[in-house]
């Protein structure tokens, strides 16, 4: 109809304006970031989230992120409630606190926009990223990496022969959305241009930041070099990063190009929220059910050990699949270990219980 005509001239409009200065003006920005996402303000459903209450999984969110705003940390607190009762992926992802807050200072006025802008980023630009959960996302990082090796091989050659791996050179970068190694200045402005692009392009950006600093990155040696390379800022040229991004955009084969890969900008559907599962429900669930089971001590003893017996026989499976068809990844080793660790973690922490268990029964 008329209407997204005329929503689609908007947003091209405001790309023109994007294209003429390098930023929006931070007067309006706000309002922009808001018309480039088509928020649907779906009222009813965001309330009954709402009336859901703190998630456990945030309780003592003043413990893990102790900001100097209490008001900000309530904002931080609710928002990050309200996306765990939207799907249970987000009570378990660790970095969720750190690639949410400087939106929630952005929008921390408005909590159903602050709420429905996160849940946008999260389902366009953070999609695929749970599909290896507790693992990074080696199917969007084996994207970055492809890229790389097509636009910058010897930078590439240097990861590689510094044990370096996509989980040290674009995870960091990604799972803080930049906010680590950039000012607060330049995030905006890199964000003005992300949010008004493919959802693909946040990859090629990463890309870019690799390749606009490959002089001081082919000078790093050890593990810490790199490491703090990615988690602190530089002083790279944001605006070279942006323009670096937009050449790779133009250059990149089309089967390597991550628009090509991932789905193109979706907004919410207006009423009610969309479903979030892209995520190995049993590993999620798993985990879900070990703290429920920490909270509720010896009550369920018995049976829920069977269920971790079932869900261990499940991850097996699972496993066995997942080999399969990714034999050829190297990385998936690397991420089947990690999961294991983490079973096993987990069992520990049961056993330590039980022992706690039998020492308070004698």
């Amino acid at each position: 109809g008329g209407g997204e005509g005329k929503m689609a001239l908007d947003v091209n409009k405001l790309k023109s304006i994007l294209k003429g200065y390098g930023e929006y003006p931070a007067k309006y920005r706000t309002f922009i970031w808001r018309c480039l996402l088509q928020l649907p303000e779906n009222h009813a459903a965001y309330s009954a989230l709402l009336d859901k209450a703190t998630h456990p999984a945030f309780a003592n969110l003043h413990q893990d992120c102790p900001l100097k705003s209490r008001k900000l940390l309530r904002v931080l607190q609710r928002a990050l409630s309200c996306l765990a009762h939207w799907s249970s992926i987000f009570a378990e992802t660790s970095y969720l606190p750190g690639l949410v807050f400087p939106f929630i200072k952005l929008f921390q006025n408005n909590q159903l926009v602050t709420f429905e802008i996160l849940a946008t980023l999260l389902v366009n630009w953070c999609g695929r990223w749970f599909e290896y959960f507790p693992n990074p996302p080696l199917n969007v990082l084996a994207m970055v990496e492809n890229c790389l090796a097509h636009h910058d091989t010897a930078l590439l050659q240097h990861f590689i022969t510094h044990n370096i791996t996509s989980h040290h050179y674009a995870w960091p970068l990604l799972e803080t959305l930049f906010s680590e190694v950039l000012s607060r200045g330049e995030w905006l402005r890199l964000w003005d241009h992300l949010l008004s692009s493919h959802p693909g392009f946040l990859l090629l950006a990463v890309v870019a930041y690799l390749t606009t600093a490959r002089h001081t990155l082919l000078q790093c040696s050890s593990q810490e070099d790199f490491e703090y390379f990615f988690r602190h800022r530089s002083s790279l040229s944001v605006g070279a990063v942006i323009q670096e991004a937009y050449r790779l955009q133009q250059t990149t084969p089309p089967e390597l190009h991550p628009e090509r890969m991932l789905e193109p900008f979706a907004p919410l559907t207006k009423g009610s929220y969309p479903v979030f599962n892209k995520y190995p429900k049993f590993i999620v669930d798993y985990q879900v059910r070990e703290r429920e089971r920490i909270r509720q001590e010896e009550l369920h003893y018995l049976r829920e050990r069977q269920s971790a017996l079932e869900l261990e026989r499940m991850t097996e499976q699972r496993r066995h699949e997942e080999e399969a068809w990714l034999r050829q990844q190297q990385l998936l080793l690397e991420a089947e270990e990690q999961r294991r660790r983490m079973i096993k973690a987990e069992e520990g922490k049961l056993s330590d219980q039980r022992e706690r268990l039998q020492a308070m029964k004698r």
